[in-house]
């Protein structure tokens, strides 16, 4: 029959009668899938979000549908509603940051040029000598804009950049945390049938306890990571390309934090349509249903794992700090080239603004005095 011949194919490639009957484990050579159900395992939940319950349709629901093997009504509608949900989900973030890029960052972008322009254009003469009366007069100009711009605050600017850049990280590494996991299930035997992908744990009354993820097949896998895994990357890579150009252009020190906020929302969609939409029964499913993988066997290497993430983790700790620096130096293409010649001539007239005209507990007669000067 087409559609079975066609699931299995993807489902294994040539392997030896006996490696089908087996799974391979990677510290204990082969144990048979029942040894498997029965082994002590360490668990590690899905993401209780969209992508959380597309890894659980992937798993649960759909091998079923294709293999034509019980799949029920609740398989079916569960599955429609995984892939809906995702859809909209992946819509909603890739269109979402598309806009923000194009009428938002890209018109911060556009101000920022023509201020600068001006800047270059009124107050230098044209073999580009600075004339600091110019300056000094240039009321109506956006000298305020241009003080305020993040390229032109450093040390303020790259502590916020840091904190951006190190978010979208966080969205990477909790990625590849999750590709790990995936990727750490050992893979079904050939001759087993997909619902085997899943064992359910349940105590003395017959109640489930939760139900493992004990090996996936190639479908499993592939879908998994096209569709979950796959996004989840590139949505962080784009959000933290966008969200660091757009902190270049910002022109005031409220709205380089108010923008960066701002962005947190399109991270969260996968969060909130989880919240908003899932139904109680497929929540309880996710929460339930946890990846499952068997304890290495050499202490040692975990060990070594251990200092080895230690040792990556601050690696990216110091690189961070030194992209955020960099890029609003040299790699910001908000002004190309920018030769900072903004911030030297930011002085009295611009640190004016910030100045308190009552201190603390002072006399508003003075402070505020009526009548013209």
């Amino acid at each position: 029959w087409a559609p079975p011949v066609f699931y299995w194919s993807l489902c294994g490639a040539m392997a030896s009668k006996e490696d089908q009957l087996r799974v391979r484990s990677r510290d204990e050579g082969f144990i048979t899938l029942e040894q498997l159900y029965q082994e002590r395992k360490l668990y590690v939940d899905l993401p209780k979000d969209i992508y959380g319950v597309a890894i659980a349709v992937s798993v649960g629901d759909l091998p079923l549908i294709l293999g034509f093997d019980s799949a029920t009504k609740v398989n079916v509608v569960r599955f429609v509603f995984g892939l809906l949900t995702l859809l909209l989900n992946l819509w909603l973030q890739l269109f979402i940051l598309y806009n923000v890029n194009h009428y938002i960052v890209q018109n911060a972008v556009h101000d920022a040029q023509v201020n600068y322009a001006r800047f270059h254009h009124e107050v230098f003469d044209k073999e580009g000598v600075f004339s600091q009366e110019k300056w000094d007069n240039w009321n109506h100009g956006p000298y305020m804009e241009l003080c305020n711009m993040a390229v032109s605050k450093l040390s303020f600017s790259a502590g916020i950049v840091f904190l951006w850049s190190a978010r979208m990280l966080n969205e990477v590494r909790d990625s590849w945390q999750l590709a790990h996991d995936l990727f750490a299930i050992e893979s079904l035997p050939l001759d087993a049938k997909p619902h085997d992908m899943l064992h359910e744990v349940k105590d003395d009354s017959g109640e489930t306890l939760h139900v493992e993820i004990v090996a996936v097949n190639r479908m499993a896998r592939f879908l998994m990571t096209v569709f979950v895994l796959l996004p989840k990357i590139i949505v962080a890579m784009l959000l933290a390309y966008i969200g660091c150009r757009w902190l270049a252009a910002t022109q005031s020190f409220g709205d380089l934090i108010l923008n960066a906020l701002a962005l947190e929302f399109v991270i969260g969609i996968d969060d909130l349509m989880y919240e908003a939409f899932t139904p109680l029964d497929v929540r309880q499913f996710i929460e339930q249903t946890k990846f499952a993988h068997l304890p290495k066997a050499d202490h040692r290497a975990h060990s070594d794992e251990t200092i080895a993430e230690l040792l990556r983790s601050t690696v990216l700790l110091v690189g961070i700090v030194i992209w955020a620096f960099v890029y609003l130096n040299y790699l910001q293409q908000v002004l190309p080239n920018f030769p900072h010649d903004i911030r030297e001539h930011c002085s009295n007239r611009f640190y004016s603004h910030y100045e308190e005209l009552c201190g603390f507990f002072g006399d508003p007669d003075e402070c505020f005095p009526y009548g013209p000067k």
